[in-house]
């Protein structure tokens, strides 16, 4: 009788480990979980750094609230008869006026062309009349009186849309920028009187004076009425904007813009103090 060696009953004794079939599924079916986890992630992230990517590459979106959208300009809007009146009503400081130019969308594109009448007629009239000087009688150039009149409408709604952004991000106000745009480009109509310092050099600096402080005063009652700002934060929302605008005004004149920001182009009443190259 032939004796078993050890080795041999071994490998009786502890057979090759087996996996059940069911068990190899399950970790087969664990394995392709985990896979498609993993997948899942790097795409997630992927999507996340391309968008992170794309966003940089545009350029951050500046999201400043409805309150701040820019108002639609129609030209079938446009009610020359209604809009005079209103206007007058407005430079009276009646405040139902100012509530109805507020609300009324009709006004937006007669708000612009009366905004832009009032910042260009005075550099108009010193290019068809000139400018006194001493005995002499000069005219500015062409090409500067475009530029300031261009400048002069950008300065003028800049002016605005910052003061609408201290209303209402700083001063917590209600309005927005269609409403106070609507008012104050109808005001803007009073600057036509410029015209008249023009011709009438001695009076020049007291017509400025008084157009400045009115439209001043129409600022002041419209802030309190679009926004509800009280009389202290309608003051010092005006005093910020002129901060920020005389910051401006200097910045453009620094980078050798040749421009002639004037203050009462910009609605500071301080009558046709200006920036020049």
């Amino acid at each position: 009788m032939i004796e078993e060696r050890p080795e041999h009953q071994a490998s009786h004794t502890h057979p090759h480990p087996h996996t059940h079939p069911h068990e190899a599924a399950h970790a087969h079916e664990a394995a392709h979980t985990e896979h498609h986890a993993h997948k899942e992630g790097t795409t997630a992230e992927h999507h996340t750094v391309h968008h992170a990517a794309h966003s940089a590459g545009n350029g951050f979106n500046l999201n400043l609230g409805k309150e701040m959208e820019l108002p639609k300009f129609d030209p079938k809007d446009l009610d020359y008869k209604a809009g005079l009146n209103v206007t007058f009503d407005i430079l009276q400081l009646k405040q139902p006026a100012i509530e109805v130019a507020a609300k009324s969308e009709k006004f937006n594109m007669l708000a612009l062309l009366y905004l832009v009448f009032g910042v260009v007629a005075s550099p108009l009239a010193y290019q068809i009349f000139g400018m006194q000087f001493l005995n002499m009688r000069i005219w500015p150039s062409i090409g500067g009186t475009i530029t300031s009149m261009i400048v002069g409408v950008v300065v003028a709604a800049v002016a605005l849309y910052i003061t609408t952004l201290v209303a209402t991000k700083v001063f917590n106000g209600k309005g927005t920028f269609s409403e106070f745009f609507r008012v104050m480009g109808l005001a803007y109509l009073v600057y036509v009187l410029s015209v008249v310092g023009v011709l009438l050099p001695p009076f020049a600096p007291l017509i400025g004076l008084i157009v400045g402080v009115w439209v001043l005063v129409v600022e002041y009652l419209t802030l309190k009425t679009v926004f509800g700002l009280d009389s202290t934060n309608a003051v010092l929302t005006i005093i910020v904007t002129i901060v920020a605008i005389v910051v401006l005004g200097f910045a453009l004149a620094g980078f050798g813009l040749g421009t002639a920001i004037s203050a009462n182009q910009m609605g500071l009443g301080a009558g046709g103090v200006s920036l020049t190259k």
